[in-house]
């Protein structure tokens, strides 16, 4: 069996020095190196010297490994690119090393022309090296002045001026904070970055904290080659949330939909944050970016995979969770809106509650009609009902409900039926009188349940109602909003509908213009919930009028309504 070889290893090296172009990255692995060799106080100088900007780094590590003369043996290093050093640890050291081919030091030509090392072990004598950009060439030297104590210095001369922007401190540090992050939480490296071409700034590189909720409870999975760890975050408000991949501390992907195997949900909806470990990887050696495909991947795919619909389902959970909480305390800023709106306006508009405007020029609606007589019976009870079923309070404010116990035909009974109340909310006190109940609302906000059980002869039956306490400074004509209800149907396109039998409004949380609402926080939803408030109310109003009518009602309200949000 033949072999294949490098024709030319000089091409090739250039080759690989030009294989990273991303100067922060390749600042990254430089970094990196400090934190391989041990080092835990790592200082990141920007500064300008003889006309042109250079970068430092300088480290309190092991040093470069002696060669025969005791002293930091650089030739190893220049001539044995690509060779595993490695293999030369044993396993434990191999656990805190990330580096092995020395080819991440190639990539000083993305951030300049020249490189040089300067290095010192704690028994040996100061030594350095030189490489320059488009060069295989190198010398080592013995500098002027020598190392004070073990550790490394590593300058590169003449950044290039299109990428210098790209190397300002605050720029570093959110990026080395971002790459580098579980590498210096594990080691507790102290990263420091001195910028004096802004007046001596200084910065230092913080692990970066992933923002949103934590997702508790998923992973970790256990395989064959190891465990996979999940650090996952919800976002609070955006929707470009991306899931990384790490080995070991170092971020081979931004984003696990790289992999095209799980480019799909939960991963790709922007709702989270976060990284994926998995020790086992093997990453591409020339930039440690990127995954090589081996059964170590598939492993993780499959790892991945299996707690996807956890994943998935308990986004749901927090997302109906945070619309229902969002739609509480939006509900009492629309309703004093709505309540100086209508003050404003006509004595033509009504609320939801059963009443409706008068009719309008140009409205087919007739007359409203005249109630319907009470129809009463004698039994056997079929069910009960509470009126209002749904009510809305002030704190401190005391409302009646009533139970209206009724035969299979709906008519009411209104003798010999006994009535058992009660209500397992903390937020409000109940009084029960027969078939009536006074709830006194507490001083919290929040939303509570009641309940009754009828009882005729061997007859039992039971209903709830639910009752909502809010702060609200004042109501329009003594009528109050109906409770707001988040429903998702990303499939119907439907924005909102008035439920009468419920006596609340839905608004769909699928619908592209409430996502579209979502990206502009809590005002962007204010103020699109308040618009379908006003269709509603609109509808509700004046139904079977005019178009022309009904669209002039509708600016009315909104023009009204741009003066109070």
């Amino acid at each position: 069996m033949k072999e294949l070889a490098i024709g030319d290893a000089k091409n090739a090296i250039l080759i690989i020095q030009q294989s990273q172009t991303d100067p922060q990255k390749a600042l990254a692995e430089l970094v990196e190196n400090s934190i391989d060799a041990g080092g835990r106080r790592i200082r990141i100088i920007r500064r300008k010297r003889g006309g042109s900007v250079e970068i430092v780094i300088e480290d309190d590590g092991e040093g470069v490994k002696p060669g025969p003369d005791g002293h930091p043996d650089f030739d190893r290093i220049a001539k044995g690119i690509c060779d595993s050093f490695k293999r030369q640890l044993d396993a434990t050291q191999r656990q805190n090393v990330q580096g092995e081919y020395a080819i991440g030091m190639l990539g000083f030509a993305a951030i300049g022309r020249e490189l040089e090392i300067v290095s010192r072990t704690a028994a040996s004598r100061t030594r350095g090296m030189r490489l320059t950009a488009g060069s295989v060439a190198y010398e080592t030297f013995t500098p002027k002045k020598a190392l004070t104590a073990q550790g490394t210095r590593v300058v590169v001369r003449e950044v290039h001026k299109e990428i210098q922007n790209r190397l300002t401190a605050e720029k570093l540090s959110r990026y080395l904070g971002t790459e580098l992050r579980d590498r210096i939480r594990v080691t507790k490296a102290q990263v420091q970055i001195e910028d004096k071409l802004a007046r001596g700034k200084l910065v230092e590189v913080r692990p970066r904290e992933f923002a949103g909720e934590k997702l508790a409870g998923i992973g970790p999975i256990k395989t064959g080659g190891g465990t996979v760890r999940f650090e996952l975050y919800v976002m609070a408000d955006r929707r470009d949330g991306r899931v990384g991949v790490a080995r070991r501390g170092t971020r081979l992907l931004d984003d696990v939909c790289q992999l095209e195997e799980l480019n799909h949900a939960p991963w790709d909806t922007g709702q989270l944050q976060g990284l994926i470990h998995f020790d086992r990887l093997t990453t591409a050696p020339a930039s440690r970016r990127g995954i090589i495909p081996d059964a170590n991947l598939e492993e993780f795919l499959k790892a991945v995979r299996f707690i996807e619909d956890s994943v998935s389902a308990r986004l749901k959970e927090l997302e109906k969770t945070k619309e229902e909480e969002l739609g509480r305390k939006l509900v009492r800023q629309i309703q004093e809106a709505f309540a100086s709106v209508l003050d404003d306006l006509t004595e033509e508009y009504s609320w939801f509650d059963g009443g409706r405007g008068g009719p309008l020029p140009g409205s087919t609606r007739g007359k409203p009609a005249r109630p319907r007589p009470v129809r009463l019976s004698r039994g056997p009870l079929a069910s009960v009902e509470i009126v209002p079923k749904l009510a809305q309070l002030s704190p401190g404010e005391k409302k009646r409900f009533t139970a209206r116990p009724l035969d299979p035909t709906g008519a009411l009974i209104p003798i010999e039926v006994s009535f058992e109340w009660s209500t397992q909310s903390a937020l409000a006190s109940l009084e029960a009188d027969g078939s009536a109940a006074g709830v006194q609302a507490g001083k919290e906000e929040g939303e509570g349940q009641l309940s009754v059980i009828a009882r005729r002869g061997g007859d039992t039956a039971q209903a709830q109602a639910r009752f909502l306490i809010l702060q609200v400074k004042k109501q329009a004509r003594g009528r109050k909003l109906p409770f707001l209800e988040p429903v998702h149907r990303p499939g119907e396109n439907w924005r909102s509908r008035w439920v009468a039998s419920r006596n609340l409004i839905e608004y769909n949380t699928g619908h592209p213009n409430y996502v579209q609402a979502k990206t502009r926080a809590r005002k962007g939803v204010l103020r699109y919930l308040s618009l379908l408030v006003a269709k509603e109310l609109v509808l509700h109003n004046f139904s079977g009028v005019q178009q022309a009518l009904l669209l002039d009602r509708m600016v009315e309200i909104i023009s009204a309504l741009q003066q109070k949000l």
